[in-house]
C-alpha cells in the first residue's frame, strides 16, 4: 500500500517513522489511515443475560473497547490537549481532558467511533454540556466562539 510515501515492511515490535514534509501532510494522512482502520474494528456486544452476569453497563464496556480506546489516541495526537471550548490546558491549567462525542452517543450511537464526531474538551467543559449539547467547538471560529460565551454571560 502507498499513500504518498514509502513504507517499509514492518515486523511485530518494531516501530514505524514515517517523516512528511508538512504537518497538514501528515495529519491528512493519519485520519486517512484512521478511517480505513476504524472499518476493520468491530465491537463485540455483549448479550443482556452476559451483561447481567458480567454486571457490565454498556456505557463502560465502550470506553473500555479497542475501537473506542484507539480513536481517542488518534483524536489526542491530531487535536493534542487543549479544550477546544475554553482553551485551557492540562500542562498549564492542571485539568483532565476527555475525547468528547460531538452528537452524544446517548442520540447518535451510529457516530459513536466516526472521528468527524470527536472534539477535545476539558471535564468541566464536558460535563457541562452533557448529551443536551452538540456543539462542534472545532469548526466554530473565533468570533462565533465569543459571541456563544457572551450569550452564556449574560444568561
Amino acid at each position: 500500500m502507498n499513500n504518498g510515501f514509502n513504507e517499509p515492511e514492518v515486523k511485530h515490535g518494531q516501530v514505524k517513522i514515517i517523516k512528511f514534509n508538512s504537518d497538514s501532510k501528515a495529519k491528512e494522512n493519519l485520519i486517512n489511515y484512521d478511517k480505513k482502520k476504524l472499518k476493520s474494528v468491530k465491537i463485540k456486544s455483549l448479550s443482556k443475560k452476559e451483561k447481567r452476569k458480567k454486571k457490565i453497563k454498556p456505557s463502560k464496556s465502550f470506553y473500555k473497547s479497542r475501537g473506542w480506546l484507539e480513536l481517542r489516541y488518534r483524536v489526542l495526537r491530531v487535536y493534542r490537549a487543549k479544550c477546544m471550548c475554553c482553551g485551557r490546558t492540562p500542562q498549564e491549567h492542571n485539568i483532565v481532558v476527555h475525547v468528547d462525542h460531538i452528537k452524544p452517543r446517548s442520540k447518535f450511537q451510529h457516530l459513536e467511533l466516526n472521528f468527524d464526531n470527536m472534539q477535545i474538551l476539558c471535564a468541566d467543559c464536558n460535563l457541562g454540556k452533557s448529551n443536551i449539547d452538540n456543539t462542534d467547538w472545532l469548526t466554530l471560529s473565533n468570533n462565533d466562539i465569543f459571541l456563544i460565551k457572551q450569550s452564556q454571560k449574560m444568561g
